[in-house]
């Protein structure tokens, strides 16, 4: 770590059930990585909890002559911030970068349960501001390096919309996935599901067996192909046959 860098971690040890010191190592190894990534550009106070163990995060950018400052303590955030839930599984496989954070908060639905969700304490909003600081944090303190590499495929994907799905990087007015189609699935077969108020680039890696219907007409997916899908064309995938399809998702506009 280079010396202009300094992570504070504040060594506030609370009685913590088995692997709570795992958990504690995980949490400031990805503070210290944040500590040392160039995103971190305003400060930002949230929180994580993880079965019955929380902790709070506080993080102040390099300013004035000062190095980048990260700090970990014990407990809930005791000012407005949001706040990260999840179990040691989980938290196990998002800190090793088997899972994304963001994969592991997707959802079709509001109402669809997760294994990783956020919660808001103190009176935080979630306003366009609250959003983007939520959406950097998500990104940048669960993915570690410089680059910051995000893993996608089956085994790290999550049943979203009827298909395999990873989330891969959200900010404002931008959204991009990765999305499997096993044999037998089928990605927005709900009408409702199937009109978005932004537009959609579908980027194919591999066609396999799948079909899609945009606008009411049936196509093949084929390797190397993008398809633009306009707000408020209708679109579903399907997988009748026994090949796996892949496909990049890039939403973008200013509902996204």
């Amino acid at each position: 770590m280079m010396m202009a860098l300094r992570v504070v971690l504040l060594a506030l040890f609370i009685a913590a059930p088995v692997g709570g010191k795992s958990f504690r190592a995980d949490l400031e190894r990805l503070a210290a990585d944040y500590a040392a990534d160039p995103a971190l550009l305003q400060p930002v106070t949230f929180g994580v909890r993880v079965d019955d163990e929380a902790w709070t995060v506080s993080a102040r950018p390099a300013a004035d002559g000062k190095p980048a400052e990260v700090t970990v303590s014990a407990g809930e955030p005791d000012v407005p911030a949001f706040v990260y839930v999840t179990d040691s599984a989980t938290f196990a496989r998002i800190a090793s970068g088997d899972l994304h954070a963001l994969t592991a908060m997707a959802q079709a639905r509001a109402s669809d349960p997760t294994p990783m969700r956020v919660e808001t304490v103190n009176g935080f909003e979630m306003d366009a501001a609250g959003r983007n600081a939520f959406l950097s944090v998500s990104f940048h303190f669960f993915t570690t390096g410089q680059p910051e590499i995000v893993s996608f495929g089956p085994e790290h994907a999550r049943l979203v919309h009827g298909g395999e799905a990873v989330p891969i990087y959200y900010s404002e007015r931008l959204r991009t996935a990765w999305y499997g189609i096993a044999p037998g699935q089928h990605i927005n077969a709900e009408p409702g599901d199937q009109v978005n108020d932004f537009d959609s680039l579908v980027v194919v890696i591999k066609g396999g067996s799948a079909r899609a219907r945009l606008g009411g007409q049936e196509v093949p997916l084929a390797d190397n192909q993008a398809i633009l899908v306009p707000a408020g064309m209708t679109h579903e995938f399907w997988n009748p046959g026994e090949e796996r399809a892949a496909f990049l998702l890039i939403m973008f506009g200013e509902t996204a």
